[in-house]
């Protein structure tokens, strides 16, 4: 079964949503100059609240690193998104298991994953405009024996998803798991019921086009 992550999330009502729809992982963003960026202490509430009934994800980018693993230990995540240029060592060094992103842009290669292939858990590909809701080109994730050698990871497919695309997203591509944000926020607020609609899209594709009227 695709694996969903709604990522942004910054309050406990949210989070409570989430998790009675079946949302699997939520991202908690501690990058600062994001406009869905959650404060430490804000962010360990919403763990308290739901720890054990979802998975965290501490999203982080160019960071030091002993902020990192200081602020996924006090926080309480139970993983590492790395968004930003840091190394296979730098990915080493994390106490969690890592989620390392990479901008599937034109001058892209997937030889760039075979250095991280000790040092992350998951690969997660996304538009190069970090949160544009902007897709990439997901034919490239099915393209030569090369890539499909490269894609030695589980990943999650992220950029410019929403409840309408999702599932020929997922056909496309056959992720491990989808990760969206923008793609169900209206006026830059998640909107329950996009996240709805999303969650159903992923989960029950046969009945997707009564979730989008």
């Amino acid at each position: 079964m695709v694996q969903i992550k709604i990522c942004g999330v910054r309050d406990v009502d949210t989070a409570g949503f989430c998790v009675e729809q079946g949302v699997d992982f939520l991202g908690l963003v501690f990058y600062p100059p994001s406009r869905r960026y959650v404060d430490p202490a804000s962010a360990r509430s919403i763990v308290r609240a739901f720890q054990g009934q979802i998975k965290f994800v501490g999203v982080f980018m160019d960071a030091p690193e002993e902020e990192v693993n200081r602020t996924a230990e006090e926080v309480g995540v139970d993983y590492i998104q790395l968004h930003g240029k840091e190394s296979p060592a730098y990915c080493q060094r994390m106490r969690r298991p890592v989620i390392k992103a990479f901008g599937v842009g034109p001058t892209f290669s997937f030889r760039e994953l075979e250095p991280y292939r000790q040092n992350v858990l998951y690969h997660l590909f996304d538009n190069p405009k970090w949160g544009s809701g902007c897709a990439f080109d997901w034919l490239r994730l099915k393209g030569s024996e090369g890539t499909k050698a490269a894609l030695t990871k589980p990943f999650f497919l992220a950029g410019g998803l929403n409840p309408e695309n999702v599932r020929e997203a997922i056909r496309e591509t056959g992720p491990a798991g989808v990760d969206v944000s923008s793609g169900v926020e209206t006026n830059g607020r998640k909107d329950l019921e996009k996240v709805r609609k999303f969650v159903n899209a992923v989960r029950y594709p046969l009945s997707v086009a009564q979730y989008s009227l």
